[in-house]
């Protein structure tokens, strides 16, 4: 007892005085983060960065003793410890670091020109050597040398090597030795080695008959591979210097670099106090290198893939996804069509366009193939009928121009002859959404003609945007419309009317990171008073439940995924139990059948499967996606209740049923009495687990037109643009739904439990 209190005591005098260290640690930290450099004089004793074997690293170790200096093999590695700050600087050449400061715009130079350094070629063989100084010196007096260096180390964006004679006609091979991680020398690119460096080897090798094999490897052993004979050559943008000519034979220079210190824009007084972390963009360059918000599979995705190769495509199916990514600054910048973008930026007043046109998108009608082929020559007929009668122009000024006030015409359908499906998603104002818990749009009131055109009334099926396409290439929907883009894929399963709408697609960002350059009218409003977070709160409130009656989609929403749960749970048990009988019988047919069916369920995702019963196993078939969400379901519960069971039953003591047979029960009984009782209170537990699995699972049955509690926030947010309100809610229903079923449950497990009871 006096030796804990003696450690008590002992402690007690140590918090003081760890307290006091961990205070002077944090002033000391604090005071380091404010730290700010002006020359390159203020990091003379910092840790600084840079690649082994370089001249930056005899610098560095010449110039700055007092200094920790970090060593890296490549420039990725050398960036990445100065933007996860585990150094001060970054000490490199300036040409190479370029697409690194395009990229992060948290760094910024502290000294544009340290020291400037010559660059040639290294050789051991002395004919191979004038050979090149002839060449270079050509292609110096032609002005091609100095074309060639601009177009690698200047901002075009046409960076291709260029196209030599064919290999065919070479006399032998040069071995050119290059790192292929170091822009702008030497680098891959669309899976080919490419840069400066390498273009002018390829150059070199053609004008002496030589086809050139490049070898690639660390920046430290393309010397001694060149002294060790393994390679004729070597380039890399590597600096001629004296120790280096000792060893190797350099060729005349033929490119001046500049060495440059990086550091993050923080550290620098100026660019901090004005927001140097945050990122201004003033034309579609400025993103090149960024991340790129577009909608999958759409003609804004691939016209981003194709003229903004190096940046990161982040693709969803939603607008109103995009948007979120966007304020959440998942994205720098997203591609819109303007017609959206316009809607959206009545009340998104944070949003702006960088540039309002970039590339021109048409909209077209699908329809399956397995629809009448009457159809599109139908269509046709009647879209130029609506033009010729003015009704297009008066649609197009009702929805493009005045939607927020527009309202739905009143059609009949009584007299129809038939029915034909219309598939959407009911996401894209102003083409397809929910007003007032109808469906309303351009292109809904554009269906309904055509409905009245053919004499038949539409059938509307709301899917996710691609489980709305899929729809359409199973034969679910007749015809689908949703502001749709006809790209190849497409074109090969769906077939497609000519277009009936041409946009333009712009590329938008938050205005705060807008240049003020950029001259931009979305940006008014920008003075608008900040609301109290109660008044924001009560706003989105009123914005996502009580406007329009969007109450009533999340009420609707949550029977349908109450109604879907519970009769997937009953299903499923009751299959779970026949399953879990042919797992425990004794004929090894029934057995294999079983155990077939539990792997094959129990691997397949839950997604997938149900796509595939809705789009594939159901597909020639007339039953609703609540439905086959139920059965799917079921088949799915019933895999995992069937293995609960028969390990619960397995678990209970053989003795238990021999007691039962010695008193004379049967075997029927005997399971009935004794069996069955004590395994229900085993499964129960484990039962109440998978059970609220399945709730949760069910939020995935818009995928096939299923309007349930997830489609319902989805739906209400499309409309909204609201990041957070729909989201919240609909997670603490689900959270409530759950923790009810859940009490429901352990209710039954404490009246099945004599001893709980």
């Amino acid at each position: 007892m006096k030796r804990i209190l003696l450690y008590i005591s002992f402690i007690c005098c140590l918090l003081p005085i760890l307290s006091s260290c961990s205070d002077d640690g944090q002033q000391k930290n604090k005071k380091s983060s404010t730290e700010f450099y002006s020359s390159i004089e203020d990091i003379t004793d910092k840790r600084l960065a840079t690649q082994l074997g370089t001249t930056q690293d005899i610098y560095l170790h010449e110039n700055f003793p007092d200094a920790e200096i970090l060593l890296f093999n490549t420039l990725p590695d050398l960036f990445n410890s100065l933007i996860s700050k585990q150094c001060d600087a970054v000490i490199t050449e300036e040409s190479s670091s370029r697409p690194y400061l395009n990229r992060h715009q948290e760094l910024a130079v502290l000294d544009y020109n340290i020291f400037e350094s010559n660059m040639g070629f290294g050789f051991m063989d002395e004919n191979y050597r004038k050979q090149f100084n002839i060449f270079l010196k050509t292609l110096s007096e032609s002005g091609e040398l100095q074309k060639i260096i601009d177009k690698w180390t200047g901002e075009e964006d046409d960076t291709s090597m260029p196209d030599l004679p064919a290999y065919a006609n070479y006399d032998g091979t040069i071995t050119v030795g290059v790192t292929s991680a170091d822009i702008p020398y030497s680098f891959y690119k669309d899976n080919k080695l490419s840069g400066l460096d390498v273009d002018i080897a390829s150059r070199f090798a053609a004008s002496i008959n030589k086809k050139a094999e490049f070898v690639t490897m660390d920046f430290a052993a393309l010397i001694p591979s060149l002294i060790t004979k393994k390679v004729d050559v070597i380039c890399n943008g590597i600096t001629i210097t004296e120790e280096r000519a000792k060893k190797i034979l350099f060729s005349d220079p033929y490119y001046v670099s500049k060495t440059i210190a990086v550091v993050h824009k923080d550290r620098i007084q100026h660019l901090a106090e004005n927001d140097g972390n945050k990122k201004l963009f003033y034309s579609v360059n400025d993103i090149k290198y960024g991340n790129i918000g577009v909608l999958l599979g759409s003609s804004q995705d691939r016209f981003a893939g194709e003229n903004y190769p190096d940046a990161t495509l982040i693709r969803l199916n939603d607008k109103a996804d995009l948007l979120m990514s966007l304020k959440q600054g998942q994205c720098d910048a997203i591609i819109m069509d303007n017609v959206s973008a316009s809607f959206i930026m009545e009340s998104e007043h944070d949003i702006a366009y960088l540039e309002d046109r970039i590339s021109e998108d048409l909209y077209s009608v699908g329809f399956s193939k397995e629809a009448p082929n009457e159809y599109i020559e139908q269509f046709h007929n009647f879209f130029e009928e609506l033009k010729s009668t003015g009704v297009y122009d008066e649609m197009y000024s009702r929805w493009i121009i005045n939607g927020n006030t527009a309202k739905m015409p009143d059609f009949d359908f009584s007299d129809a002859e038939g029915v034909f499906r219309f598939g959407t998603s009911a996401s894209t104002i102003p083409f397809v959404y929910y007003k007032e818990n109808d469906i309303v749009g351009f292109d809904v009131e554009m269906i309904y003609r055509f409905a009245k055109y053919i004499n038949k009334k539409p059938e509307i099926s709301v899917y996710n945007f691609d489980g709305m396409l899929a729809a359409a290439i199973s034969g679910k929907v007749d015809i689908i419309a949703n502001s749709i883009m006809v790209t190849q894929e497409r074109a090969k399963k769906i077939n497609f009317s000519q277009p009936y709408f041409k946009c333009l697609s712009g590329i938008m960002v938050m205005s705060k990171n807008l240049g003020k350059e950029v001259a931009c009218s979305n940006m008014a409003n920008d003075d608008i008073d900040e609301q109290s977070w109660f008044s924001e709160v009560k706003e989105s409130f009123y914005n996502n439940l009580i406007l329009e009656k969007r109450y009533l989609l999340i009420w609707n929403g949550f029977k349908v995924t109450f109604l879907i749960a519970i009769m997937a749970a009953i299903l499923g048990t009751i299959l779970g139990a026949l399953v879990c009988m042919m797992r425990m019988s004794r004929r090894k047919t029934l057995q294999v059948i079983a155990k077939c069916y539990i792997e094959l369920l129990r691997g397949i995702p839950q997604v997938v499967l149900l796509m595939l019963m809705f789009y594939i196993v159901f597909a020639k078939f007339d039953i609703s996606g609540v439905t086959v969400a139920i059965i799917t379901f079921a088949m799915n519960f019933a895999a995992y209740v069937s293995e609960m069971f028969r390990t619960s039953i397995m678990s209970i003591d053989k003795g238990q049923s021999e007691a039962g047979f010695a008193m004379g029960f049967s075997k029927i009984k005997t399971f009935m009495l004794i069996i069955l009782p004590q395994a229900v209170q085993r499964v129960l537990p484990v039962y109440k687990g998978e059970f609220i699995s399945l709730v949760k699972m069910t939020s995935i049955v818009g995928y096939i037109a299923v309007q349930d509690l997830t489609k319902a926030g989805d739906i209400i947010r499309s409309r909204t643009f609201d990041a957070f309100f729909p989201l919240i809610l609909v997670a603490i229903i689900y959270f409530i739904l759950a923790w009810l079923l859940v009490q429901l449950l352990n209710i039954a497990e404490i009246k099945s439990m004599p001893k709980r009871k």
